[in-house]
């Protein structure tokens, strides 16, 4: 299954995945950040760096959405953290756009 996800998206992704968790749950987790993380390359092309305040800043006009394909494994567990974080109340205007497109990923 596929999803376009644009890199503060993608950031967004990573931050509602937990950091820690049963073997078999961080192994998926592990794999969902090498697909959605910027590599180095992607990191230079977006003039990327850390502002005074130690944040990771980019240029937003260089920035390009990416397809992400995800397992069907994938697909589930993000869909659960989304409704993790739901029912946390810890949906905000910087994540609820990335939880939509979770949310209406097709599971195949």
């Amino acid at each position: 299954m596929k999803v376009t996800l644009t890199v503060q998206e993608r950031f967004s992704v990573v931050g509602m995945l937990p950091k820690e968790g049963e073997l078999l749950e961080q192994s998926i987790v592990r794999d969902i950040r090498e697909k959605v993380l910027p590599d180095t390359k992607e990191l230079k092309s977006i003039e990327a760096h850390n502002d005074q305040q130690g944040r990771l800043t980019w240029n937003s006009s260089k920035e390009k959405d990416k397809e992400i394909e995800l397992t069907k494994i994938e697909v589930g567990f993000l869909k659960t953290q989304v409704e993790r974080i739901n029912k946390e109340k810890k949906i905000n205007q910087s994540n609820i756009g990335v939880c939509e497109k979770i949310q209406n990923i097709k599971k195949g």
